[in-house]
Formats: structure tokens, C-alpha cells, sequence
């Protein structure tokens, strides 16, 4: 999965989420206020009673992240459907702020990635972060693959969980996707990434993972 189709998998997922808030829109009525009622209960899990997900797995202290980056990253998630207009000059940006982030601000973005508590915008963000630079950012994308999911069990359909997880599973599939292309392009990291599918919980994903690897030559 070349650099195109990275960035495609990311529109595609902001896609699926702007189509999800518009139709959460369409059901309930059009009193003012509804809208951001429905931008609130997607972005923010933790507003709904039948949200019941645990806190992500922590990889580590992210004290050490500056408040300046978090600040960037923030605002960048904010913005991050404006990204579709120049998607080549964005994805360009972003690479390169990447390659000059710090230990501790890609671990920061592996948290954010599968915390399914905070905004979308933001797990959307640090997940395609981490997706354009698998060589530097190769042992958090090993994390997001590897945490459990948050979002389990039967969900109601057409139902905010239902959205969720399937977003979640969007994100870690992202995830996957990005340690393939690692793979493909430096062949000593296939054996290293083949003995750690295992470790993946979800037998779906872990499924996805091994097709995947399958298909390299």
C-alpha cells in the first residue's frame, strides 16, 4: 500500500465521519442546536450512556510533550477536512513535521490514536501521522496495532457505538496497513512484524494482518 493509498484511507475515514454526523442530523429534528448536539456525541464518547469504553493504554508518560505541539496538533485536527482541497501539498506538510518530531510527540500521537474517548478529528490525525512514516514511527504504530480494542460487544445498528467501532477498526486497519508498506520496502522488518500479529486480540484484525503480510513478495 503505496503513499496515495495512505492518504486516501484517511479521507476516507473523515468521509465516513462527516457521513455519519449528516445522517445523525437527518433523524432527529431540526430544532437549533441539533447539529452540534450530534457533533458532540460523535466526537465524544464519553457523552453517551451506552459508551462504556475503558481508558486507552498508556505507552507512557506523555508529560514531556510540550504544550506548543499539543497546541499544533490540535488546531491541525480541527482543519484536518480542509486537507482534502491540496491533499499533496498537505501530506508533504505533515511528512515533514513527522520527521522532525520528538520520542515523546509520537508517542504522545500513539495515545491519541486509541483513545476513543477524545475527538475523532484527533485519533484520525495522529493515526495518519504515524501512517506517512513508518520508519521512524514504527514501534508506536506496533502499539496502536497491538492495543485492544475499546469499542467490544454487539452494537445497536445504526447506533453511535456501531459508528464507532467501525472506525476503530477503520484506524487500526491504517495502522496495519502502514507496518505492511515498512515491510515491503525493508524486508529484515517482515520477520519482526509477523511475530508480533500474534500479539493483535481482535481475530478480525489480526486476520487483516496476516492476509496482508501474506501478499508480500
Amino acid at each position: 500500500m503505496g503513499k496515495k493509498a495512505l492518504l486516501l484511507s484517511l479521507l476516507i475515514v473523515v468521509g465516513f465521519f462527516v457521513f455519519f454526523l449528516s445522517k445523525k442530523n437527518e433523524v432527529q429534528d431540526n430544532t437549533p442546536g441539533t447539529y452540534s448536539a450530534a457533533i458532540v456525541t460523535a466526537e465524544n464518547p464519553a457523552t453517551t450512556d451506552q459508551m462504556k469504553a475503558p481508558a486507552a493504554t498508556a505507552i507512557s508518560d506523555d508529560s514531556k510533550t510540550t504544550a506548543e505541539f499539543k497546541q499544533w496538533f490540535s488546531s491541525e485536527a480541527e482543519n484536518v477536512e480542509k486537507s482534502a482541497s491540496n491533499p499533496k501539498v498537505k501530506e508533504l506538510e505533515l511528512r515533514e513535521r513527522v520527521y522532525n518530531m520528538q520520542a515523546d510527540e509520537i508517542r504522545f500521537l500513539g495515545k491519541q490514536s486509541v483513545d476513543m474517548s477524545g475527538p475523532a478529528k484527533q485519533r484520525i490525525l495522529a493515526t495518519y501521522l504515524l501512517t506517512i512514516a513508518p520508519n521512524k514511527t514504527a514501534e508506536t504504530l506496533f502499539f496502536v496495532m497491538e492495543a485492544p480494542l475499546q469499542i467490544t460487544g454487539d452494537a445497536q445498528v445504526h447506533s453511535t457505538d456501531e459508528t464507532l467501532s467501525a472506525q476503530e477498526h477503520s484506524l487500526r486497519r491504517m495502522a496495519i496497513d502502514a507496518l505492511i508498506e515498512k515491510a515491503r520496502q525493508d524486508p529484515r522488518f517482515k520477520n519482526q512484524l509477523n511475530d508480533r500479529i500474534p500479539r493483535i486480540e481482535n481475530i478480525a484484525l489480526q486476520d487483516y494482518a496476516k492476509r496482508r503480510i501474506r501478499e508480500l513478495k
